[in-house]
């Protein structure tokens, strides 16, 4: 295989770990095949097309060459993929606690892109439950980890998180607004994500609508469902909350 597979981000190793983690969270069959959740959370499996874009998976720092790390960051990637179902299912304070101990591991072990996805996690989560002060710096340990290991879509996803935590959840309209530059630079160093700016319009749309700036809301939040539908397929669940939100 060419050298360049090396550095993929396990984003089809990090798939096969969230559909077992879905798998152990549902494991009772009939409970499962009649869960609107578990098909919620299976819809929101990871993209195995992100594969295609070969620049973006370049960019990220290589895996550790060291069989040993790579084994302890299999198995702290498969207790995230755990937790990330857990998420998905609506058990946020599980997840959470779940989360905590990943995230501390993987500072330790130092492999920055891994960092930030736990980081990211966290940061939802603690949004999830109403932690808006614990959500914000979770948000920009992301960023902070994903920059540093050059992992550019965890990065526009954090600084997106922290544009709809600070300036729509925290009603601090102006400072979210002022990390708009620096989540579409992000999006910009992918060469464009269709799914980023998707989240993006739906953030400013949001923040719009919290300030009765109807107007301008309604255009974002429709340039948001085009973008998802786009991105994601009509049927998504991201896409249906965005059709919500109209």
């Amino acid at each position: 295989l060419p050298d360049e597979l090396d550095t993929l981000p396990r984003v089809a190793e990090q798939a096969g770990f969230r559909v077992r983690g879905l798998l152990v969270t549902h494991a009772d069959w009939d409970h499962l095949l009649g869960s609107y959740a578990f098909v919620d959370a299976a819809l929101g499996l990871p993209d195995i097309g992100a594969c295609d874009d070969v620049a973006a998976l370049q960019q990220v720092v290589p895996l550790p060459g060291d069989p040993a790390l790579r084994t302890r960051l299999e198995a702290l990637a498969s207790r995230l993929a755990d937790a990330d179902a857990r998420r998905n299912t609506g058990s946020y304070a599980t997840a959470l606690a779940l989360v905590r101990p990943i995230l501390e591991e993987a500072r330790r072990l130092g492999y920055r892109p891994f960092e930030a996805e736990a980081a990211l996690l966290q940061g939802q989560l603690e949004a999830m439950l109403g932690d808006r002060r614990g959500a914000e710096a979770s948000f920009e340990a992301a960023v902070w980890a994903a920059e540093a290991g050059r992992q550019d879509e965890i990065a526009a996803r954090a600084w997106v998180h922290l544009l709809s935590v600070v300036g729509n959840d925290g009603a601090e309209y102006a400072r979210g607004l002022v990390f708009v530059p620096r989540a579409t630079a992000a999006i910009a160093r992918l060469g464009g994500n269709t799914g980023m700016e998707a989240l993006l319009e739906n953030a400013l749309g949001s923040i719009d609508l919290s300030q009765s700036k109807v107007a301008t809301a309604i255009a974002h939040l429709e340039k948001s469902v085009a973008l998802f539908e786009r991105a994601r397929g009509p049927e998504h669940p991201e896409t249906a909350r965005a059709l919500d939100q109209l």
